[in-house]
């Protein structure tokens, strides 16, 4: 069976190029014959896996977001990554007043708990997030919440209120009890019960909108809630490197066709490598990382024939 994959990351040592191939939920049922791959076959044939990191217990992102914000230029500090002020610079904005992403989720609520859902598997449209930011608008400026649609998946919003606010974000939630990670701003009780006070007014403005029965006739979950994050200061960055995004979700989405998805994939990450020959593949998964990087393998590993499953059986 293959394994979920969820990011790869190609480092280039001698050229300011980075590719961030972002692979969402890439299962592979155990009854079906595996595309050929050769681009990650003979990539593994002639590379040495490492491994570089794993997932820390609690930790405010993923191995994913941690590659994604360092090939921007962005520290990674265990309080969190900046993005909401890496993206109101990026958009020029001069709002000085502290900045979060709001991300529209689907919280289950059972008799175990509450937990969010993948917001990737949301398939959440452009113009339904920028109706439900539409609506959510004049609650949030009532509350002094300034906010900006960046895309589907994340709102910029600025506030007095996201100052001292730590909140990891969606990806590292995933499956986990949201009730310890409700927001809470450090020594703010106000800041904290407004926040909270927000998330409920979007809960119910949201179950009463025409996007809620427009996805429930389409069998799609139901957009019912929102979280908080990407806060924090932007420090001096690092250098950036530019990056492109692949995605297998949206391949899959085009063909149709899990194994066709992998067959595109496959030839478009082995174009990028055979452009730059010393570059480095990083595997990313919500539970670590591995780095492949083009070398023979040490003497003691050089008898193991490697092939393209190794790549996704491998991985942390």
């Amino acid at each position: 069976m293959w394994h979920p994959l969820a990011l790869a990351f190609v480092r280039t040592s001698h050229t300011p190029r980075t590719v961030l191939i972002l692979l969402n939920h890439a299962h592979w049922a155990p009854h079906l014959s595996a595309p050929p791959l050769p681009q990650l076959s003979a990539l593994c044939a002639s590379t040495w896996m490492q491994a570089t990191e794993v997932q820390r217990p609690n930790a405010a992102f993923t191995p994913t977001e941690a590659w994604r914000a360092r090939a921007a230029g962005l520290p990674t500090p265990s309080s969190g990554i900046a993005w909401a002020a890496w993206h109101a610079q990026q958009q020029g904005s001069t709002d000085p007043r502290p900045a979060a992403l709001i991300t529209p989720c689907h919280w289950d609520v059972n008799m175990t708990g509450v937990r969010m859902d993948d917001p990737d598997q949301l398939h959440l449209s452009d113009a339904d997030s920028q109706a439900l930011m539409a609506a959510l608008a004049p609650l949030a400026e009532e509350d002094g919440i300034g906010l900006h649609w960046l895309n589907a998946q994340h709102w910029l919003a600025h506030g007095e209120v996201f100052a001292g606010l730590l909140s990891p974000s969606p990806a590292a939630l995933i499956g986990e009890d949201l009730d310890a990670h409700l927001p809470q701003v450090r020594q703010n009780a106000a800041a904290t019960r407004l926040l909270r006070r927000l998330q409920n007014e979007a809960q119910m403005l949201f179950y009463n909108h025409p996007v809620h029965d427009s996805r429930h006739d389409q069998r799609l979950p139901a957009v019912n809630s929102i979280w908080y994050h990407g806060t924090g200061t932007l420090p001096t960055l690092s250098e950036a490197t530019p990056s492109t995004e692949l995605s297998l979700l949206d391949a899959l989405r085009a063909s149709g066709d899990l194994s066709q998805a992998w067959t595109d994939i496959d030839r478009q990450v082995g174009d990028i490598l055979n452009a730059h020959p010393q570059a480095e593949l990083l595997v990313s998964t919500p539970h670590g990382a591995r780095l492949w990087q083009r070398k023979p393998p040490p003497w003691w590993q050089r008898w193991r024939a490697k092939r393209s499953g190794d790549l996704l059986e491998n991985l942390p």
